[in-house]
């Protein structure tokens, strides 16, 4: 995979204030994110002209995002093999994701094709795959287990060009690294949407009343 990365502060980088917060939580993204424009000057990533790197920083933290591109695809179609550029390009961030200690949320989407063989893989099987397999990668790099937060697959649901869902830059993986507010917020919800029910709710509830 051969890797566009911008220069400490060319990156489009969206801040809402709202949305990320006030002071710590807002210095803790932008720390990250002048690390990683930092570390990955000084790697030995080659750069060309292609836009399929992205550094953002979001209301969860700062998100690094590799865009599939026709010519370099990232997968087997309708695979998820892992061609051998991404998997050197994970290996090689690993040590860069090792500076910081914040969990790490890791994401797979697809496009909007559809496939005709009923016996493929659909879109859903295929993001969680490929978000799994880039976990796999990156714990080969060095990054630890326990930091991994989250792996989700989200099919074609949150598409990155939604005015071409079919466009590749929708087939992408993305790493987010959580700031420790995120994190907290993420492991509360987790708890409550996802944990015992019983001690979920205070609203006592009979079956009947909820089916």
């Amino acid at each position: 995979m051969i890797l566009n990365c911008p220069s400490t502060g060319s990156t489009d980088v969206p801040i809402n204030d709202n949305a990320l917060g006030n002071g710590a939580e807002a210095d803790e993204a932008n720390s990250i994110n002048d690390l990683l424009q930092e570390e990955l000057e000084k790697s030995n990533i080659v750069l060309s002209q292609e836009n399929n790197l992205r550094i953002e920083i979001t209301p969860l933290g700062v998100r690094i995002t590799l865009l599939d591109s026709p010519d370099k695809p990232m997968f087997e179609r309708g695979s998820a093999r892992m061609m051998p550029d991404i998997e050197n390009t994970l290996l090689s961030m690993s040590p860069l994701f090792n500076k910081v200690q914040n969990p790490i949320v890791i994401t797979g989407h697809t496009d909007s094709s559809q496939f005709n063989d009923p016996q493929s893989l659909d879109n859903w099987d295929l993001s969680a795959l490929r978000a799994n397999a880039a976990r796999r990668i990156l714990e080969e790099g060095g990054v630890e287990d326990r930091r991994i937060a989250q792996v989700i697959g989200l099919a074609d649901s949150v598409p990155y060009n939604r005015f071409d869902t079919d466009s590749a830059e929708n087939r992408r993986i993305s790493i987010t690294l959580l700031t420790d507010d995120a994190y907290k917020k993420m492991l509360d919800q987790n708890r409550r949407n996802f944990g015992n029910p019983g001690t979920q709710s205070e609203l006592d509830l009979a079956p009947e009343s909820v089916f």
